[in-house]
C-alpha cells in the first residue's frame, strides 16, 4: 500500500515531465467522462421517476466534475501541496476578472440551500415567467409563459436567465407557500338587466365549480400561515359589482392552480354563455350610442 502511494505521489508531482502531466490529465477527463457516461446509463435504466432521475444526474455529474478537478489540481500542482497558494491567487485574480461568473455561482449556492424555487416551479425574475426546468451552477433555465400567449401558457421558448438576478430583481413563486393563484373573469351587463339575479347565479357556479378546491385550498393555507405571515382568512369564490359608463361590470373571482388559469377560464366563459341564453332578463352590454332627432325640418312643399 505504501509503494501505491509513493508512486501515486511520484506521478503527481512537477518533477515528471511537461508530457507526462498533459497525458495524465487528458486521460483523467477520458476517465472521467466514461465514467459519468456509464453511471448515468445505468441510473436511467433504474430510476423512471422524471422528477427524481433529474436530480441524481445532476448530483453525478457535478460530482464526478469535482473529482475530476481534483485530480486535475494534483496532477499540476504538486500533490496538492501547492493548491492553498493557487487558490489565492486564483481568488483574488477571478474577484476582479470574473465578477459576474463568481455572483452567479453564489447565487447558485443560494438557491439550492435556501429553495427559493425548485425545478418544477413556476416563477417571475423581473419580467420573465416560466416553468423552471433545471438550476444550472450559472443560469436558470425556463420554460417561457405568457408573451404573446395569453394566460400564462407556454410559449415554447426556452429563456436563460444570470443566477445573480435573484439578487438584484423581484421574485415570485407561483407555487411556494399557498399553490393556489387568485383569478378573475369579468363581463358586463346592460343596466336593465337583473343584476341580483346575475350575481346569484354565477355565485351559485363558482361554488359548484370549486367544489372539490376549497378543502385543498383550506389546508394549504393553513400550512402556509405556519411558514409565513398570512392573514388572509377568506379563500371562498366571490362575485362583485361596478359600475361604468355603458353597464354593470360583474367580476368573478376564484381560486385556481396557476398551471389551469385558462382552462378554467374556459370552463366558466362556457357556463356563463349557457346562463345567458336561457335568461331573458340579463343581457351583455358593449359600448354603443343612442341619437335622439327631434323636430326635424323638412323645409317647404314643393321645394
Amino acid at each position: 500500500m505504501n509503494q501505491f502511494f509513493e508512486s501515486l505521489q511520484a506521478t503527481l508531482s512537477l518533477e515528471q515531465p511537461f508530457w507526462m502531466r498533459v497525458g495524465l490529465s487528458i486521460l483523467t477527463i477520458l476517465c472521467a467522462a466514461i465514467l459519468r457516461a456509464l453511471v448515468l446509463r445505468i441510473v436511467s435504466r433504474s430510476i423512471e421517476r422524471t422528477r427524481l432521475l433529474f436530480f441524481i444526474r445532476r448530483i453525478i455529474s457535478y460530482g464526478l466534475s469535482f473529482l475530476a478537478a481534483m485530480i486535475l489540481l494534483g496532477i499540476w500542482f504538486e500533490g496538492l501541496s501547492g493548491l492553498p497558494t493557487y487558490l489565492g491567487l486564483l481568488s483574488a485574480g477571478l474577484a476582479i476578472a470574473f465578477k459576474d461568473p463568481l455572483a452567479n455561482l453564489i447565487a447558485w449556492v443560494y438557491l439550492l440551500s435556501t429553495r427559493l424555487f425548485v425545478v418544477g416551479d413556476r416563477v417571475q425574475i423581473g419580467k420573465d415567467i416560466g416553468d423552471v426546468i433545471d438550476i444550472q451552477a450559472f443560469r436558470i433555465v425556463l420554460l417561457e409563459i405568457g408573451n404573446w400567449v395569453e394566460a400564462d401558457q407556454t410559449t415554447g421558448r426556452i429563456i436563460y436567465i444570470p443566477n445573480a438576478r435573484v439578487f438584484t430583481e423581484t421574485v415570485a413563486n407561483y407555487h411556494l407557500g399557498f399553490p393556489y393563484i387568485w383569478n378573475e373573469v369579468s363581463l358586463t351587463i346592460t343596466f336593465n338587466s337583473n343584476w341580483k339575479k346575475a350575481r346569484s347565479l354565477f355565485l351559485d357556479l363558482l361554488e359548484r365549480k370549486s367544489a372539490n378546491l376549497m378543502a385543498a385550498a383550506a389546508q394549504s393555507l393553513q400550512e402556509a400561515s405556519k411558514q409565513f405571515y398570512i392573514d388572509q382568512k377568506n379563500y371562498r369564490p366571490d362575485v362583485f359589482i361596478r359600475f361604468r359608463e355603458y353597464g354593470i361590470v360583474i367580476t368573478l373571482r376564484y381560486l385556481c392552480d396557476p398551471r389551469q388559469r385558462r382552462s378554467t377560464e374556459n370552463e366558466l366563459d362556457q357556463e356563463i354563455l349557457n346562463i345567458l341564453a336561457q335568461e331573458d332578463d340579463i343581457n351583455i352590454a358593449y359600448p354603443s350610442q343612442t341619437i335622439y332627432a327631434q323636430g326635424i325640418y323638412r323645409g317647404p312643399a314643393g321645394s
